[in-house]
C-alpha cells in the first residue's frame, strides 16, 4: 500500500477513535462496558501506530 492510502487508513482509524470519545463522553457505562470501549480504543491507537510505522519506513526508503 502506498503512502497516500496508508494516510487515508490512519485518518479513518482516528475518525473511529473520535467516535469512541464522543460515545464515552455522552453516556454512562458500567465498568465492563467501559473496559471494552477502552480496549477497542487502544486497539485503534495500536493499529494507527503500526500504519504510521509503515509510512515512516516508506519515507526512510526514499
Amino acid at each position: 500500500m502506498a503512502i497516500p492510502e496508508k494516510c487515508d487508513r490512519v485518518s479513518a482509524l482516528l475518525d473511529r477513535l473520535k467516535k469512541y470519545d464522543t460515545i464515552v463522553k455522552g453516556d454512562n457505562f458500567g465498568p465492563e462496558a467501559m473496559d471494552d470501549l477502552k480496549s477497542n480504543a487502544k486497539g485503534i491507537v495500536d493499529e494507527s501506530k503500526e500504519e504510521l510505522d509503515q509510512i515512516k519506513s516508506e519515507v526512510d526508503s526514499w
